[in-house]
């Protein structure tokens, strides 16, 4: 009998430990790459290309609530303190010293996830700033004016 205790609690454990974290699969790309390249047409040209195949999204405990924390490979975090914790592409270009920049994004498509529908209720958690693994965090940030924190 306690064999079969043991066993049934290790299962529903087991449950409630991943049954936090959902991945959320988008229609378009079959794995994330990220492609920095020089075009074919000129060396001054930078070509980007993205494409992101799935977003996990974790369960997050804070003295505030519970949020959920949303990750992908090849992604960083915002650190926008207080603003939404959306993950983002970014990568550092360096640029002669008397340089001009234009930017032209020539396409893009993009996917609208509706996270409720994924089963995800809670907000992002918002950004909070970087701290050592031995501090405790002094002050939670949450931008309450930030439009998408409205809409709930």
């Amino acid at each position: 009998m306690k064999k079969y205790l043991l066993i049934f609690l290790s299962i529903i454990l087991t449950n409630a430990i991943f049954a936090q974290k959902k991945v959320i699969s988008l229609n378009k790309a079959e794995k994330n790459s990220f492609v920095l390249k020089t075009s074919s047409k000129s060396v001054d040209i930078l070509e980007v290309n993205t494409n992101l195949s799935n977003i996990s999204s974790d369960l997050k405990s804070t003295k505030s609530g519970d949020y959920i924390a949303l990750e992908s490979d090849g992604l960083v975090k915002t650190y926008d303190l207080g603003r939404p914790n959306i993950p983002i592409y970014s990568k550092l270009i360096e640029l002669p010293l008397e340089a001009s920049v234009k930017f032209n994004i020539l396409s893009y498509d993009e996917e609208i996830i509706d996270l409720t529908s994924n089963g995800i209720i809670q907000k992002i958690i918002p950004a909070q700033p970087s701290i050592s693994k031995s501090q405790e965090p002094d002050t939670f940030f949450y931008d309450k004016k930030t439009k998408s924190y409205k809409c709930s």
